[in-house]
């Protein structure tokens, strides 16, 4: 440590000071622990803002060693009670992510970790006893006289981090017993702007670890608790791959999809079902971790029902990039779309042979026109290419793109979409959408696009999940871009999505006080209460909405 910052080798630094929250993890010395974590994250977050410039080939290569980071230290966090802490390194742990995937390491707003003033002091007293024990190690190789006087020395300032250490503890236990956790005013603002947007919102954390799943909950009164479930990684992930594939198959077994569904409610839901209840909870907010981003979450089965059936369900990046301070204007004169689709054959890819009929009942070209919820302009087929998407997205409210797609979990120059004179429009395409005029776009609507899940049951070939917020990164941006997004997390029957799609714009309409999260799900229960096959997951469950479900 004392090496690496005496040559001011920032990334050998964050790596340094991670080994030693490692170090002290492995001790069972977790107050420790947590304390060189932070500051190992906080370096990571200076890196991204700029404040300790690093070459952009070290901001990549650091930033895909960070992750982990954050990951343990949310972990040791919640071992500790202490969830307030906990949730604001989950939020910077789902931009991180995107950053590794983007492999763009000043994606998102920089923002160091709190620390406690007893971890400060900490730092204070470590840094002096590292730079000692060098100045001792020198001395040694030397023979010098003063090597009994350093040793003393050393002994002083050991004996000094040691009553620091003991006095971190002691204010850690403290502050248990104060029971904090319980102040709404502990959630940071944007967190608190969540579950204020709506009586009855429960927003989610979930962390998977190694060995267990915690469930990190805040409502309007707070941080509220941290549930754990015996549920190792390994195992959810292999759950999540096996309801994978039955999702994505029409012709899967109903009982089979339920039960394992189930499984996964048990472990998702199940723990937290007193809050549910108690709280009064309408509307639950996802921010998904590693698989379990690959969940349809409405799809979770209780055995007598699915928990859209319940409850609305929106997902997020995390609660700081998202905003939920604007909606949809509330009359569909007032909110004008672009309609983007591509219905032919092209190459290797299928016709989509609904998606005319999807889009000409979405968008009203002229006054006259008897179809469309919306006024706008559409573009199909050889019509629909990258610039007359950036050309043509002032001044609209909606974006509505039905065409084939792929999100890779592994590598993001294979996901793309496809426009309609064949070229795939890729992420590198797509992260330049900040440069053109996205501010008065609200909603985005990726129909037909999908990501890798549903191909195979060996969990091992499953990604993380950091494709799907990557990818809809590109398209939300609080300050700058789109509030929320809809996509499908499997290749759906393109028949199904069409329909899906004209009732979710239909309900849109019915009424100003209609939200997002609210259509969708009316749309997906007309579904499950049709008497034919539409009723199976594979044809309602795959579109997520993700963002300002408002």
């Amino acid at each position: 440590l004392v090496l690496s910052e005496a040559i001011e080798d920032i990334a050998a630094q964050g790596r340094v000071l991670n080994n030693l929250g490692a170090l002290f993890a492995n001790r069972d010395q977790p107050e420790l622990a947590i304390v060189f974590y932070k500051e190992s994250v906080n370096i990571s977050e200076d890196i991204r803002a700029g404040i300790r410039p690093l070459s952009r080939d070290l901001q990549e290569s650091y930033a895909q060693t960070i992750a982990g980071t954050y990951r343990r230290l949310a972990d040791l966090l919640l071992v500790q009670g202490r969830v307030v802490e906990a949730q604001q390194v989950l939020e910077l742990l789902k931009i991180q992510e995107i950053r590794d995937y983007t492999r763009n390491a000043k994606a998102g707003a920089s923002q160091d970790i709190d620390y406690l003033i007893e971890e400060l002091r900490i730092l204070e007293t470590y840094g002096p006893l590292a730079a000692f024990a060098q100045k001792i190690a020198a001395c040694q190789a030397n023979n010098c006289p003063e090597l009994s006087q350093l040793n003393q020395q050393r002994d002083d300032l050991q004996k000094e981090f040691l009553t620091k250490v003991n006095e971190l503890e002691a204010a850690i236990e403290q502050r248990k017993q104060k029971a904090p956790t319980l102040d709404p005013d502990n959630l940071p603002a944007t967190a608190q702007a969540i579950v204020a947007a709506r009586p009855g919102t429960m927003l989610i954390y979930p962390l998977v670890t190694e060995d267990k799943l915690w469930l990190l909950l805040a409502t309007q009164k707070g941080v509220t608790t941290a549930r754990i479930t015996e549920v190792d990684q390994s195992s959810l992930r292999n759950a999540v791959a096996n309801l994978g594939v039955l999702l994505a198959n029409p012709d899967s077994d109903l009982d089979e999809l339920q039960q394992l569904s189930q499984q996964l409610y048990n472990w998702l839901i199940a723990p937290i079902e007193n809050e549910l209840q108690t709280g009064q909870i309408q509307h639950l907010v996802f921010a998904l971790d590693e698989a379990a981003r690959y969940i349809p979450m409405g799809a979770l089965y209780d055995g007598e029902q699915y928990l859209v059936e319940r409850f609305t369900i929106t997902n997020i990046i995390n609660a700081d990039s998202t905003d939920v301070g604007d909606r949809l204007p509330e009359k569909p004169t007032q909110t004008p779309v672009l309609g983007l689709g591509v219905s032919e054959r092209i190459d290797e890819f299928d016709p989509l042979e609904h998606v005319t009929e999807e889009i000409n009942a979405i968008v009203k070209e002229s006054p006259q026109d008897s179809e469309g919820y919306y006024p706008g302009d559409q573009y199909l087929n050889r019509d629909f290419q990258w610039n007359v998407l950036t050309s043509q997205l002032a001044g609209r409210k909606i974006l509505h793109i039905a065409t084939h797609g792929n999100f890779s979990p592994v590598d993001r120059d294979q996901s793309f979409i496809l426009s309609g004179n064949g070229e795939r429009i890729r992420a590198a395409d797509l992260s330049t959408l900040i440069n053109y005029d996205l501010k008065d776009i609200h909603l985005v609507v990726l129909s037909a696009c999908k990501t890798a899940i549903g191909t195979s049951s060996n969990e091992e070939d499953l990604g993380d999940g950091a494709e799907i917020n990557s990818i809809v990164s590109y398209f939300l941006n609080r300050d700058a871009g789109a509030k929320a997004a809809l996509a499908s997390l499997w290749n759906v029957n393109d028949r199904s999505t069409s329909e899906l799609m004209q009732r979710f714009y239909a309900e849109l309409t019915k009424s100003p006080d209609m939200t997002k999260s609210e259509a969708i799900r009316r749309a997906q229960l007309s579904f499950i209460d049709a008497s034919d096959d539409k009723s199976h997951p594979y044809h309602w469950a795959p579109f997520v909405l993700i963002g300002n479900g408002l």
